[in-house]
């Protein structure tokens, strides 16, 4: 299993708070996508920042932190909101 790290914008800090949700590997947080590790992370923190969701998401495809246009900002702000209203509505 390859190291977190081995993704492109993920460091020792996020392999840190992956690992507080038993993500260990590339392969795992690949199966669960970032959008799912983040959920995760904000279903333990409380709040997570949209920072992590970027690098992720952006490492998963191979592209840089600041490779992220505005509209795909938007796009995984939009869906986070629902993901979250669709959890806790399901509460």
């Amino acid at each position: 299993m390859a190291d977190i790290t081995r993704i492109k914008n993920l460091g020792p800090a996020c392999k840190k708070f992956l690992a507080e949700i038993d993500i260990y590997s590339a392969e795992e947080l690949e199966e669960i996508g970032a959008m799912g590790a983040y959920l995760k992370l904000c279903a333990l923190h409380g709040k997570f920042s949209l920072n992590f969701l970027y690098a992720a998401w952006l490492g998963l495809q191979g592209r840089g932190f600041f490779d992220i246009s505005a509209a795909e900002k938007e796009m995984l702000k939009t869906e986070v909101k629902i993901q979250l209203e669709n959890l806790s509505s399901k509460s």
